[in-house]
């Protein structure tokens, strides 16, 4: 589903380009230190967090009404055993 959310992609996705597709020096590895620079984000600090990039991100919204779409959709997804082809399922509060 589409929300207009940031997410980092599974490291499977990016391993499965080199390892499917020949997409030599796109595994995560490889990618992973241009994302920092890319991005800012005041409220998350650390190595894999930049603050000086042209792509600004807030905070999660935390509204009774989204939490209890993550609250409904965790259980939904659990009640079912559900697993993606990457091995990544959830719900949660995005960017």
């Amino acid at each position: 589903m589409n929300a207009m959310i940031y997410i980092r992609g599974n490291k499977a996705d990016y391993d499965g380009w080199r390892d499917e597709h020949g997409a030599t020096g796109w595994v995560l590895r490889d990618v992973l230190p241009y994302f920092p620079p890319s991005r800012t984000q005041p409220s998350l600090t650390g190595p894999l967090h930049g603050n000086d990039g042209p792509a600004r991100r807030g905070p999660p919204v935390h509204a009774r009404t989204v939490q209890a779409w993550v609250d409904s959709a965790v259980a939904w997804a659990s009640s079912r055993a559900t697993t993606s082809t990457r091995g990544q399922t959830g719900a949660g509060l995005y960017q």
